[in-house]
């Protein structure tokens, strides 16, 4: 999702132009466990967002269709931090419950 798009969205259901740019910093920040924030890249991708709590399923074929390219690649410390978050949210490890 991008970044621009969900803010514009938090605008649309009553926050305000200070409560949006504190969710967006706290989101540029990774303070948000349940998504994780992609910089933009040049003129490919615009600075978006993975939703942890939007989770669907694709058939690899549609992985595997047509052309393939590679858009960016993660570095080991986004890859890991991708992990660490991925694990927080669905481990719910802020609930407190022991399971």
């Amino acid at each position: 999702m991008r970044l621009r798009k969900y803010l514009t969205a938090l605008e649309a259901n009553g926050h305000n132009e200070q409560q949006t740019a504190g969710v967006a910093a706290s989101i540029r920040r990774q303070e948000v466990t349940s998504v994780m924030h992609l910089p933009a890249i040049n003129s490919q991708m615009e600075e978006s967002l993975a939703v942890f709590g939007d989770v669907r399923s694709q058939p690899l074929d549609h992985f595997m269709a047509g052309e393939r390219s590679l858009l960016f690649r993660l570095s080991d410390f986004g890859f890991y931090l991708f992990l660490f978050k991925l694990s927080i949210h669905f481990t719910r490890m802020l609930e407190g419950v022991d399971r």
